[in-house]
């Protein structure tokens, strides 16, 4: 099945069990990423880009978890953090403490998989970005 198709199929599946983020799924548009250097998954609020070779290897529910882990990204506003002060500190940091809030939304209120060993930590659940950082 071609990346376009499994990417279609598993925002459609977020829309049916998931219809908050399946909603939000279907706002984007999905682009190949190569042109940006995109190396797995990313959205700037508007599209959702891709890798090819990194969406070939996920399994489906591991693709439905990455699409909803980018939604993640547009809920919590982090396509809009690049404004603030606190990013500029230290972007890394910041940076990291975004995965972790999203990622817990992603497996622990969806119930969803990532794929990999992603940035989870029970002493960051239920948190926001700023207080993670």
């Amino acid at each position: 099945m071609k990346v376009e198709d499994r990417i279609a199929r598993a925002r459609i599946g977020l829309l049916l069990k998931h219809p908050f983020l399946g909603t939000l799924a279907l706002n984007l548009r999905v682009r190949d990423g190569a042109n940006i250097g995109c190396q797995t998954m990313a959205t700037d609020g508007r599209n959702l880009f891709y890798s090819k070779e990194f969406v070939e290897k996920l399994a489906e529910d591991e693709l439905t978890g990455v699409i909803a882990h980018e939604l993640g990204h547009v809920i919590y506003q982090h396509v809009l953090e690049w404004r603030r002060a606190s990013t500029k500190e230290y972007p890394e940091i910041f940076t990291m403490a975004q995965e972790y809030v999203v990622n817990d939304m992603v497996v622990n209120m969806f119930g969803l998989k990532l794929p990999g060993k992603p940035f989870l930590d029970k002493n960051y659940f239920g948190m926001y970005t700023e207080q993670g950082y």
